[in-house]
This record gives C-alpha cells, sequence and structure tokens, in this order.
C-alpha cells in the first residue's frame, strides 16, 4: 500500500517536470501564453508590464532567428 502512494507521487513530479520543459520561455509580470508560439507581454491597459526570456542561451558567434510582431 506504501508503494502505491510513492508511485503516485513520482508520477506527479514527472508530469510537473513534463509540463516545465515543454515552455522554452520564462515569463514575467503579465506576459501570458497564448498558444504553442504566441505570447502576449501586455494587454492594452496602462502601467503593465510584462516580458519573456529564453532558457535557452544564443550563442552569439552563430547565426540565429527570431520573428515577432510588435503592436
Amino acid at each position: 500500500m506504501k508503494y502505491k502512494k510513492y508511485i503516485f507521487l513520482a508520477g506527479l513530479i514527472i508530469t510537473w517536470f513534463n509540463g516545465i520543459a515543454k515552455n522554452p520561455y520564462v515569463l514575467n509580470g503579465k506576459a501570458t501564453q497564448n498558444n504553442c508560439h504566441c505570447y502576449t507581454l501586455t494587454t492594452a491597459n496602462t502601467f503593465e508590464s510584462g516580458s519573456i526570456w529564453s532558457k535557452n542561451r544564443i550563442d552569439l558567434s552563430k547565426p540565429f532567428d527570431f520573428y515577432f510582431n510588435v503592436f
């Protein structure tokens, strides 16, 4: 009976870490994730702030691409 409790707890921890690993960005402030590849920094309200940071480092000695729209 004890083992079922530990197996359930281990499953929850693995699921939680898997969810974290799927999002390659850290969201701060009012930033939200709309879908897989779309994020909103803030809504159209005064004095809101938000930012998104990549968890992966970019090697500036190699080419890289980021595409975004700013409204």
